[in-house]
C-alpha cells in the first residue's frame, strides 16, 4: 500500500474532506459523551445529577453547532429555520 503524504496544518484547513471528517469525529465524541453522562446522571444522587445534566446539555449544544456547520448553515440561517419550524408547530 502506498504511503500517503502527511498534510501540513495549512493544507488541512483548506481541505474540505479532512475538515468534514474532523467535525464528524467531534460529533461522534459528543454522542459518546452524551450517552456516558446520561448514564452517570441516571445513577447519580440528587446533588450530583445537576452536574451531569449540565454536561449533557453542553454536549448537545456543541453537537447541534457542529451538525449545523456540516449542513453549511450559518447560525442566523439555522435560527431562522428553527423559528419557522416552531411557528408551523404552534
Amino acid at each position: 500500500m502506498p504511503k500517503t503524504k502527511e498534510l501540513t496544518p495549512d493544507q488541512r484547513v483548506t481541505n474540505a474532506p479532512w475538515l468534514r471528517e474532523q467535525i464528524q469525529k467531534l460529533i461522534q465524541d459528543c454522542d459518546d459523551n452524551i450517552k456516558e453522562d446520561t448514564e452517570m446522571m441516571n445513577l447519580a444522587t440528587s446533588p450530583e445529577m445537576s452536574k451531569y445534566e449540565a454536561r449533557v446539555e453542553s454536549h448537545q449544544h456543541w453537537k447541534r453547532n457542529l451538525e449545523r456547520i456540516l449542513r453549511g448553515k450559518t447560525f442566523v440561517e439555522d435560527l431562522a429555520e428553527g423559528i419557522k419550524r416552531g411557528a408551523r408547530r404552534g
